[in-house]
């Protein structure tokens, strides 16, 4: 049972960085 995965669209991957930078500010910051 294959199933196609759709890529995750653009606008859910800039959330997820702008989470990633948010941490390392926070961890930059500390």
């Amino acid at each position: 049972m294959e199933q196609q995965q759709p890529r995750p669209s653009p606008m859910r991957l800039l959330e997820i960085l702008k989470d990633r930078f948010g941490a390392l500010e926070a961890v930059a910051n500390s």
